[in-house]
């Protein structure tokens, strides 16, 4: 599995609260936008418990049915993780 931040802080957490067999930190994937810009859309993030991974989405639609459908151990929001161009 992957781990997918635009927050300096959440990756430094990361670093220093897991062994390197659980996260390790193998640099920058692609770039994003941590704040909304007039044409980008936000990219919204779960956290599985039970799966033991994330699942993201750019679709609200998909966002909303996720958080209605699912109890939180098994996909529990964590808001926008960041924000693509449309």
């Amino acid at each position: 599995h992957h781990f997918y931040t635009a927050s300096e802080a959440e990756k430094a957490k990361v670093i220093a609260n897991y062994p390197t067999d659980t996260w390790r930190y193998e640099g920058v994937p692609y770039y994003v936008h941590s704040t909304t810009t007039v044409t980008s859309t936000p990219v919204y993030r779960f956290w599985s418990e039970e799966y033991k991974g994330h699942f993201y989405t750019a679709s609200e639609t998909e966002k909303d049915l996720v958080i209605k459908k699912y109890p939180e151990h098994i996909w529990k929001y964590e808001g926008v993780a960041w924000y693509v161009q449309k």
